[in-house]
């Protein structure tokens, strides 16, 4: 993930999956990782496609270490993504992002 200031850096990076992997530099914190699956070759070759998509399996407890909720969600969603999160074997840390706060100073 590339994190960017919108306002002064630069997107061009020559890649049509370049747009998939900038976000802004407020979220660098997060150390966000994505991944994407190209079907092209699926397609071209006459491979089927699952209309749910294609399953990959993955480890959460290896890829999950925090969970941060919107600053203006409904009352009892972090209690809720933590009941989530326990039903799937994830036990991390749940709370409300700070973005939205005001300024320290």
């Amino acid at each position: 993930m590339k994190y960017l200031d919108y306002d002064a850096d630069d997107f061009a990076d020559g890649s049509m999956l370049g747009i998939f992997f900038h976000k802004r530099a407020a979220f660098e914190d997060e150390s966000e990782v994505r991944a994407i699956l190209s079907l092209r070759m699926a397609v071209e070759f006459g491979v089927p496609i699952p209309d749910a998509g294609v399953p990959v399996a993955v480890d959460l407890t290896e890829l999950i270490d925090q969970v941060r909720v919107g600053p203006h969600h409904d009352p009892g969603m972090v209690e809720r993504v933590e009941a989530d999160l326990r039903a799937v074997g994830v036990d991390c840390e749940v709370r409300t992002t700070t973005l939205a706060d005001p300024p320290a100073y």
